[in-house]
């Protein structure tokens, strides 16, 4: 439904990752809805293991768009996959930061909905090479008891009445 691609800001001179709808799906299932809430969802979050968004638009032909930060890394996905199990030290350090991450995002009033193995990027932090950041809040809502709510939910928790929403595997 959409790409993520390494970009230049050539104002501040940095590399940015840069989310965008394809335009052809942007009036499908309400993804549209969907990007400007990941985006005002993300601008909510400040936290060293969460990705942080730089800016959030339309070009000029009217494709939307999130800049982010870019990561130099790798998914959790397949170092999982490779070695099946992380160390136990390196698993519980991972863990903890994603903890760390979502309890933030909880008391903030978002709730990921996406956690897995892909969503999850390492990337090294001085001498730390197995430092989180948690990505895609795609399919992210405001939780219950918080004064925004994520339009069009249904009650099952699947978004949309009969839209079933995430990573079934």
């Amino acid at each position: 439904m959409g790409a993520v691609v390494l970009a230049r800001d050539l104002t501040l001179d940095r590399a940015v990752a840069l989310k965008f709808l394809k335009p052809v799906v942007s009036d499908r299932f309400d993804v549209d809805r969907r990007f400007q809430q990941e985006a005002r969802l993300l601008s909510r979050l400040s936290h060293s293991n969460v990705v942080t968004v730089y800016s959030f638009g339309e070009d000029e032909r009217g494709v939307r768009y999130i800049a982010m930060e870019y990561i130099e890394g790798h998914t959790l996905e397949p170092r999982v996959e490779k070695d099946f199990l992380l160390p136990l030290p390196v698993a519980a350090h991972v863990i903890r930061q994603i903890g760390s991450a979502l309890s933030e995002a909880h008391k903030r009033g978002v709730v990921h909905r996406d956690v897995k193995p892909g969503n999850i990027l390492l990337t090294s932090q001085g001498d730390d090479n197995h430092y989180v950041k948690v990505v895609d809040f795609g399919l992210a809502k405001i939780s219950e008891g918080t004064s925004e709510s994520a339009a069009g939910d249904g009650a099952d928790g699947t978004g949309e009445k009969g839209l079933a929403l995430g990573t079934p595997a």
